[in-house]
């Protein structure tokens, strides 16, 4: 069986950073420290795994079988919500969003600031955000950035950042970040999360890491059909043992509807660029 990898996660139509401003979005951590604190319910998630209860069918199947099950069965939801929490040092983050295939709507918000607001709705993308995400997204001079900070920016199919803020609001992306890989990739054993008994498969992150830190990705996968996803978390630490950050991310509402209230008076993104 092919192995589960991040980047497949992401989606079967995953796109890459093109030259609209797709790689300067700030998306989720990828393997860089960002922000936010975590729950109790995730620590002690993430604490200790056992060899009880049982695994249930997921018992005696590989980590990369268990994983592929559980991805294939988050992209066949019709939606899924989020909320992600990262903490690094004193700096915090926490990530609310909620995706389907057709809508979507994403909030960030950096200890008590407001960081961004997304939502994608009738194949328009929103965004409302700070000065420098809209100089780093849209390639504005700071000026423009700067009149249209906190203020409502659309965007259409074909538009400077639609791409990369499409991409931010996808289900793939949601998750990718969060499949753990090889090397070192084992099933960890049998645990609680938020209540319900999930089969720990752990493992390293997708894509490169910084020199002098290891992370460790843990995927947290219900032992009840469909066996989806139920959260997962990251660490980053030196290689002295210090932690660098911590983050922790929860799914569910995997059937309830995604439509987020159209913002109201948006500049179309053209006549700041054009």
């Amino acid at each position: 069986m092919t192995a589960t990898t991040g980047q497949e996660a992401r989606d079967p139509g995953s796109r890459d950073s093109g030259s609209d401003g797709a790689d300067r979005w700030p998306r989720r951590r990828r393997v860089t420290p960002v922000s936010v604190a975590l729950t109790a319910t995730l620590v002690l998630a993430a604490a200790s795994c056992s060899s009880s209860p049982s695994e249930g069918a997921l018992q005696g199947k590989s980590a990369t079988a268990i994983l592929s099950i559980s991805v294939s069965a988050y992209h066949r939801q019709k939606s899924v919500h989020f909320v992600t929490k990262t903490v690094a040092g004193a700096a915090n983050t926490v990530e609310v969003g909620a995706t389907s295939g057709s809508a979507a709507i994403e909030t960030v918000t950096s200890g008590t600031t407001p960081v961004l607001q997304a939502v994608l709705k009738d194949g328009t993308a929103y965004l409302r955000a700070s000065s420098d995400v809209l100089q780093r997204t849209f390639n504005l001079k700071a000026s423009t950035a700067n009149t249209n900070a906190g203020k409502w920016v659309s965007m259409e199919k074909g538009d400077p950042g639609y791409a990369a803020v499409t991409e931010s609001l996808s289900t793939g992306d949601a998750i990718f970040q969060f499949v753990p890989e090889e090397p070192n990739l084992k099933v960890g054993g049998v645990t609680q999360f938020g209540g319900q008994t999930a089969v720990a498969v752990v493992g390293s992150p997708a894509g490169s890491v910084s020199a002098g830190t290891t992370v460790r990705v843990t995927m947290f996968v219900s032992t009840t059909a469909p066996y989806l996803p139920l959260g997962a978390t990251l660490q980053v630490d030196n290689d002295d043992g210090t932690n660098i950050e911590r983050v922790a991310t929860v799914y569910g509402k995997w059937t309830q509807k995604v439509d987020p209230p159209d913002p109201q008076g948006a500049t179309p993104i053209t006549s700041l660029t054009g």
